[in-house]
């Protein structure tokens, strides 16, 4: 083999396969190597292969003897072909690995080259990056959006893996990371973290808040985000695909931060309990359905970004829920009525709350034993369990006679049945909302069977009891966060059905 051939096949291989110098040359060594081996049938030890870096000259040896270029030649012309090929594969492999392995949640650019179709929706697009190609699952696209062949995107690195000889490079528009990359590259003083990003909370496709702190007194985190007539938030707005972001302030109190979190909500409130981790945020009556959002998306987000379980009430409704507490803990033997007041004060609203008290937290909050606090604890449960079985009970005589309709998307299954006065359903049920309140009615789904529409001759079936409700949101243990309600009102009997949600 020429030495000038084999400096310009190095040299093409560097070039076109973006490989190292010295990784070609051990590539060719190893696989001259090989075939030599393979031609002389002797081990290792008596067969030694060099090409000099500079003139591309091959050193051969066969124990003691030299082997002439043109035996080597041949030797490497029949043989060796193969090898360097599975072995520059094998370089190439390892060279994106190693490149792209550390590069998790960085910003790509790239243009999509084709759509492959898998079946039930486990499709995705494959994306040109430069000198290689990365695959984009149809999962982790942003909801609603539609990619052509030829479109340019914008996607962060999720997760770089070996399979077999290859390297799958994943990509994700659906991210929250992708949302803090696009503020570092829109908005200088994220990249430069004068302004640090502190939580993000994202329904993709939907809306999103970020909530943002400065690290200079002189800048003010929210405005340097949005920019001049929102200039700078919209470039990131329209890279996302309209998603609607809201950019509040990070406050290290978590009452101050739930309130900046439900904007533009006015909050005038916030009780913290914290053994429940959960924040009661009080709010006028024409607040309500700001607070709640279009769809439960504002106090769904505002959960997941204060990682607190956030309710929204008013002040009536704070009363109502208090009240109705304290006639279900008086059930409880063998407590005072002080014992009962200072669970009420320590957020421990219903029977359900009370089963998930730690026992020796609760023998200090009450100042009783630790076997005392488990009994109360087993009573608890008893009765969650017992209104659960209940509400089942009359949910099912209620759809059997036509008392109710069921409204059912994608997500939930959520049933509204009359409530009578005297009736309380159990911790999580969902209740009808008050009807002024549209978006709040958007947020916890109740379907309202008219007069005209259902005719029965059941008085009950005909209406719904208009009664107040509060709007339960844990997000912080599920990314998708789930809006569930609890109507105030007395410990359930037998003699009317209770809402409650179906699975």
């Amino acid at each position: 083999m020429n030495p000038t051939d084999v400096l310009r096949l190095v040299d093409d291989v560097h070039r076109e396969r973006d490989l190292p110098k010295d990784i070609v040359f051990k590539i060719l060594e190893d696989a001259l190597l090989y075939a030599a081996r393979k031609h002389f049938g002797d081990d290792k030890t008596e067969l030694a292969i060099e090409i000099d870096r500079k003139t591309g000259q091959i050193r051969a040896r066969h124990g003691d003897q030299e082997i002439s270029p043109e035996v080597l030649g041949r030797i490497a012309a029949q043989t060796a072909k193969q090898v360097v090929m599975q072995r520059i594969r094998e370089a190439e492999a390892e060279e994106i690995y190693r490149r792209y392995a550390n590069q998790t949640g960085h910003l790509v650019h790239g243009m999509v080259t084709r759509r492959e179709e898998l079946g039930r929706g486990r499709g995705g697009y494959v994306v040109n990056l430069g000198r290689v190609e990365a695959y984009l699952p149809a999962a982790r696209i942003i909801p609603g959006e539609e990619l052509r062949v030829g479109d340019r995107i914008k996607a962060v690195i999720e997760e770089v893996r070996k399979e077999g000889g290859r390297v799958r490079i994943l990509l994700s528009r659906s991210s929250n990371e992708l949302v803090k990359r696009l503020f570092e590259q829109e908005i200088p003083e994220v990249a430069d973290h004068t302004i640090e990003i502190k939580a993000i909370a994202r329904r993709p496709g939907i809306r999103c808040k970020v909530a943002v702190t400065s690290n200079d007194a002189r800048v003010e985190p929210t405005g340097a985000c949005i920019g001049v007539r929102g200039a700078r938030i919209k470039n990131i707005t329209e890279q996302l695909g309209g998603e609607h972001i809201d950019v509040v302030r990070w406050h290290p109190a978590p009452e101050v931060f739930v309130k900046e979190a439900l904007q533009p909500a006015k909050v005038e409130e916030v009780l913290l309990f914290q053994q429940l981790h959960r924040a009661a945020a009080l709010v006028r009556q024409d607040q309500l359905s700001k607070a709640i959002g279009m769809s439960g998306h504002n106090v769904r987000l505002a959960s997941m970004l204060t990682n607190w379980d956030i309710e929204i009430m008013t002040h009536d409704e704070l009363s109502t829920t208090l009240a109705k507490a304290e006639e279900s803990l008086q059930q409880i033997p063998n407590l005072s009525p002080e014992q009962v007041a200072r669970m009420i004060e320590d957020g421990f609203w219903s029977f359900s709350d009370l089963s998930c008290a730690e026992p020796a937290y609760l023998a200090q909050l009450l100042g009783i034993s630790r076997e005392q606090a488990e009994e109360v604890i087993a009573f608890a449960e008893k009765m969650s369990a017992y209104e659960e079985e209940h509400e089942y009970k009359h949910l099912g005589e209620a759809v059997r006679r036509g008392a109710v309709t069921v409204s059912e998307d994608r997500t939930s299954h959520v049933v509204a049945t009359p409530a009578a006065p005297e009736q309380v359903p159990p911790a999580g049920a969902m209740p009808t909302q008050p009807a002024a309140a549209d978006d709040q009615a958007a947020a916890v789904e109740t379907a309202r069977p008219s007069r005209e529409a259902l005719p029965s001759p059941n008085p009950e079936a005909d209406t719904l009891a208009e009664s107040p409700a509060v709007v339960r949101v844990t997000g912080a243990s599920d990314s998708e966060g789930e809006a569930t309600a609890a109507h105030h009102s007395p410990v359930p009997d037998t003699s009317a059905p209770a809402s409650t949600p179906v699975s």
